[in-house]
C-alpha cells in the first residue's frame, strides 16, 4: 500500500494493485504553466502521470514484449520507461487511481496472451 499526502494535511490511503506492489514507480501531479491563478500561484491540476521502468515489472520475455506492443508510443525504447498520463477525471486522485488500474489491466493482459507460434 502506498500513501500519498493530501493538500489538507491528511494522508489518504491509496490501494495499489498487487501486480505493482513491489515495483518502483513514480506517480506525480503535473501543474501546467497555463494553469496559474491571477496571484501568480499555480492552481491545482488534475493531470496525473505514472512512470515505470519496464524491466522492473519482472515479467516474462513474452509478456514484456506483449506489453511493449500494447503501449506503443507510451514506451520509450531509449530509456526503457513506460509513461502513462491521464486527465479524464476532475481530480488528481481520480486520475491517479485510473492510471493504477490501467497499468494493472495492461500487465494482466500482457501476461495472459497465449505464446506466439
Amino acid at each position: 500500500m502506498i500513501v500519498f499526502a493530501a493538500e489538507d494535511g491528511e494522508a489518504p490511503t491509496v490501494r495499489v494493485p498487487s501486480v505493482l506492489e513491489k515495483v518502483p514507480f513514480v506517480l506525480k501531479q503535473t501543474i501546467s504553466v497555463s494553469n496559474v491563478k491571477s496571484d501568480g500561484m499555480p492552481a491545482s491540476d488534475r493531470k496525473a502521470a505514472l512512470l515505470i521502468k519496464a524491466n522492473s515489472l519482472n515479467l516474462s520475455e513474452e509478456a514484456l514484449s506483449n506489453l511493449i506492443a500494447m503501449l506503443g508510443p507510451r514506451y520509450s525504447t531509449n530509456s526503457g520507461q513506460i509513461k502513462l498520463v491521464a486527465d479524464r477525471y476532475s481530480t488528481f486522485e481520480q486520475n491517479r487511481d485510473y492510471l493504477l488500474n490501467v497499468m494493472k489491466t495492461l500487465i494482466e493482459t500482457a501476461s495472459d496472451f497465449p505464446p506466439r507460434p
